[in-house]
C-alpha cells in the first residue's frame, strides 16, 4: 500500500478542504435564519467582543474565489495550498474587526477556533445578504481563468 508523504498529505487535505468549502458555498444557498441562529450561538466571552465588518476587502474575496475555483479544477501545489489557506484565513478574519492576524496567532486554540467559526459564519451571512456583490466579485475572480477550463493559476489583475 502506497502512503503519502507529510507534505503531500497536507496539500491533499488543504485542497480537499478548499474544494469542500467551495461545494458548500455553491450548493443550494443556506437558510438565512439558520445562519443567523448559528451566529448567536456563542458561549465563550471572546465571541461577545468580536465586532463584525459588513463585507470583506475586494482583493481578499477575489483571491479566495480564485483559490476555491482552482481547487475544484485540480490538486493545488504545496505553495498554492499554503497561499490559499492563508487567503482563506485572512478572508474569515476580515469580518472580525477586533481580530488581526497577529492577535489571532496569539489566541488560545479555543479562541482561534471560535474566531475561525465566527468569521466563516459572517462570510456566509454576507454572501446570503449581498448576493449581488458576491456574484460580481466571483465574476471578476473567474475572469482570470479565461473562457476555457484552465487548470493554471489565474493572473492577478
Amino acid at each position: 500500500m502506497k502512503t503519502l508523504g507529510t507534505a503531500a498529505l497536507a496539500t491533499s487535505i488543504i485542497a480537499a478542504s478548499v474544494a469542500s468549502y467551495a461545494f458548500v458555498l455553491r450548493s443550494s444557498h443556506a437558510d438565512l435564519a439558520d445562519i443567523t441562529s448559528n451566529l448567536e450561538i456563542c458561549v465563550d466571552l471572546t465571541c461577545d467582543s468580536l465586532k463584525r465588518a459588513s463585507h470583506p476587502p475586494k482583493g481578499i474575496a477575489i483571491a479566495y474565489l480564485r483559490c476555491s475555483e482552482l481547487a475544484t479544477r485540480r490538486i493545488l501545489t504545496r505553495t498554492e495550498a499554503a497561499e490559499c489557506a492563508s487567503v482563506y484565513l485572512e478572508l474569515k478574519l476580515s469580518f472580525l474587526t477586533d481580530v488581526s492576524p497577529e492577535k489571532f496567532a496569539k489566541m488560545t486554540t479555543a479562541e482561534r477556533f471560535e474566531a475561525n467559526r465566527q468569521g466563516y459564519l459572517y462570510f456566509l451571512l454576507w454572501k446570503a445578504q449581498d448576493q449581488e456583490s458576491y456574484e460580481l466579485l466571483r465574476d471578476i475572480a473567474l475572469a482570470g481563468f479565461g473562457s476555457r477550463r484552465s487548470s493554471q493559476w489565474p493572473s492577478r489583475h
